[in-house]
């Protein structure tokens, strides 16, 4: 927060930081000056994406694309898609078909569906056409 009162837009967004924050909104309730870090966190990230700058945290950034993918599509997260585009993105897949990994998340990805968290249709938002404005030039 210091660096960007600072204006130190390059070192700011090269930072790590913006990529390994889970965006719990944690600080964003516990500023004493009512600053929105969360909401900041998200914005240093597009405006790191949108100017090219180099991620340090790949597979984070990969989960991130994904994640907008995921949304841009249907207006809400969607898991059953989610975590497929992720692994085929950042490569996992095929890391995970290699040790055997893949099996044990097939597991979970069953026992998550019997327990019904993991719906086998998306929902949908209401006006989808907003929701692509809102997020045109979010995704690369």
């Amino acid at each position: 927060i210091r660096l960007v009162v600072l204006g130190q837009k390059e070192k700011v967004l090269k930072c790590r930081t913006l990529w390994v924050c889970s965006g719990c909104e944690t600080c964003t309730t516990r500023c004493p000056n009512e600053v929105k870090i969360a909401e900041l966190m998200d914005r240093l990230r597009e405006m790191a994406v949108r100017e090219n700058i180099p991620c340090p945290e790949t597979q984070v950034l990969d989960l991130h694309r994904s994640f907008l993918r995921n949304i841009g599509k249907r207006g809400r997260i969607f898991e059953s898609t989610l975590l497929p585009d992720y692994l085929l993105r950042s490569g996992q897949l095929i890391k995970k078909w290699k040790d055997g990994s893949w099996k044990e998340e097939l597991i979970l990805g069953a026992k998550l569906f019997i327990k019904g968290r993991v719906p086998l249709r998306p929902s949908r938002v209401k006006k989808p056409a907003e929701l692509r404005k809102l997020l045109e030039g979010t995704e690369k």
